[in-house]
Order: C-alpha cells, then structure tokens, then sequence
C-alpha cells in the first residue's frame, strides 16, 4: 500500500471518528438536566456528566415547577426552600438557551428503600440539628409511614408533568432492560431505573448521547458515611402490613417501572414476618 493510500486512509478513518465519536465539543449544542427526584442515584450521574462534558451546561435539579418553587416550597421548613433559589436560576439558564435541545435524565427507585434513605439526607429540614442516635426506629418508622409515600409516587405527576407538560407514564418503560429514552418536540427524556443503573448505564447513555462511559463518578459518599450505620438499622427493623405495600406496590408508579418479579421481591423485603 503506497505513502498516499496509507495517508488517505488514515484520514478517512480520523474523520470518522471525529464524525461518530461523541465527545464534549459534540454536545454544546445540549442542555443537560439531571431533573428527578432526591434519594436515587441524580448525584452519582451529575457528577459524572460534569466530568465527561467540559463546558456543557449540566444541571441538576429537584424542583423546577411553579407549583414547587412559587407554592409549597416557601411553605416548607427553611431547610428544603434551597431548593427554590437553584429551581430560578436553572430556568433562568435554560431562558438564556432557548436554542439549546433540552437533554433531561430522570431515575426511579423503589419507594421504601428511597424514603428511607431520603430521611437520612433531609434530616435538618424535618428534625432539626439533633443528632441520628436521637430518634428511635420506632420514631423513624412512624414518620415514614404517616408519609405514605406520598411525594415518590406522585412526583412524576406533581413536578414532571406540571413542568415538562409530559406524562410519563404515557410512554413506554423497558423494565427489563431498565430504561427508556423518549423524544418531544422540546426534549428528548432518558428514565432509568436505579436498581439496574450500574449495568444498564454504558448501554443508555450510549444510545441517549452516543457517549461512551464504562464508569460512574461516586458522590454523596461522606453523607453516606455520617447515616450509613443508622440506615442499616433503620432498613433492618421496618416493616409493613400487607395492605401499606397495597398502597405502595399496587400504585401507577410501581406497575409502570418495575416488573411482577421485581414487585414480589420488594414485598418480600418489606413485609411483616409471617
């Protein structure tokens, strides 16, 4: 093969690549949103699009509906109305890129292991500075279930839908392969299911974006550490009657993202010794 044919097809495949292997500089033209709720992996995928995404907007967020950041939010205790400064000024952005194709990732979580940890997480706003030790199981317990739940399984609807004007539970969820991807005239919508993240996110993200990520960059890991003990306890005690998991497993956010296997084994995890 002469000088000229080596150079030629070396070129020829350099272009391809530059062509077809995404990268930061491809996807200036994005606007990521990390916008789900708290307590299911949003921290661990933020951190890593930071990395991998020089110079493109990342965002990641809990709130960006009026009704959360004009309405409840300002009713909250002062610990959880943070979230309504960060809410403004990313819609401040994104009015800044109206240009920009809006990327939105989303995660779900089963909703016991994911209240339970979020108590961990917004301790302040609902305790007060009072150390984890102060609260018995009991306590905790009786907290979460006055709950019901309530905010995991009606976010979707509450927040999601008041905001991006997409019901979710409209599209089609892949529960076997543990995420989807959807495109609207405004967005194009990544759902992943956090149980499966790990295995399912080089496959996702390569079809969402075309990026190519074998690993994830660890967040929240110092949090972690200051609960981890109490959550242990709290996740070993807890326990539900069989018409509390009705509640839970038999809800639209339930059947539309995990499957019948997935549901028992939960039931399974949380139930009252028989």
């Amino acid at each position: 093969m002469s000088l000229f044919t080596n150079a030629k097809h070396a070129l020829s495949k350099l272009k391809h690549r530059v062509l077809n292997t995404p990268n930061a500089w491809r996807q200036r033209s994005n606007f990521f949103l990390i916008y789900t709720l708290g307590k299911v992996g949003s921290s661990t995928l933020y951190a890593t699009l930071k990395k991998k995404l020089p110079g493109v907007p990342v965002h990641h967020v809990h709130y960006l509906s009026e009704k959360f950041l004009g309405d409840l939010l300002p009713k909250s205790d002062v610990y959880f109305r943070k979230h309504i400064g960060l809410g403004r000024h990313i819609l401040a952005d994104l009015d800044k890129h109206k240009d920009r194709r809006i990327k939105i990732i989303t995660l779900v979580r089963e909703p016991v292991a994911r209240d339970v940890s979020a108590l961990f997480q917004t301790w302040r706003g609902r305790f007060g500075d009072v150390p984890f030790d102060s609260k018995s199981n009991t306590e905790l317990i009786t907290h979460l279930k006055e709950r019901k739940f309530r905010h995991t399984l009606t976010w979707f609807d509450e927040e999601f839908k008041e905001w991006t004007g997409v019901d979710i539970y409209s599209l089609p969820f892949d529960q076997h392969r543990g995420f989807s991807i959807h495109s609207t005239e405004r967005f194009d919508i990544l759902v992943v299911k956090l149980e499966q993240l790990n295995e399912c996110f080089a496959a996702a993200m390569h079809e969402f974006i075309g990026l190519d990520l074998s690993r994830l960059e660890l967040a929240n890991i110092g949090e972690e550490k200051l609960s981890r003990e109490k959550y242990k306890s709290l996740a070993a005690e807890i326990r539900f009657t069989r018409e509390e998991l009705d509640h839970v497993y038999g809800s639209r956010y339930m059947q539309h993202f995990f499957s019948d296997d997935e549901i028992a084994a939960a039931r399974e995890r949380w139930s009252v010794p028989a």
